[in-house]
């Protein structure tokens, strides 16, 4: 994706990452997890890390959309275009 948001965003996998690239001023909330990966985000959000996966959650701008993000063997990436 490498447009300006314009809508919720759902993506699940078992095994596999998925990565999200968004404009920089994209409006959403972001809610995500992964058991066995990894996390990165370009944009202003927090990560968190422990023994059962890491997280990711954030309001970017005015969070108009909803971005929900689950693997369960797979990295999160969020990048900034």
């Amino acid at each position: 994706m490498k447009d300006t948001l314009k809508g919720d965003i759902s993506a699940k996998s078992t095994n596999g990452s998925i990565e999200i690239t968004l404009k920089s001023g994209s409006n959403f909330t972001i809610d995500g997890s992964t058991l066995t990966g990894s996390i990165r985000s370009e944009f202003n959000t927090e990560i968190t890390r422990d023994l059962m996966g890491s997280e990711i959650k954030g309001t970017v701008e005015n969070g108009t959309y909803n971005i929900h993000l689950r693997t369960v063997n797979g990295n999160l990436n969020v990048i900034r275009q």
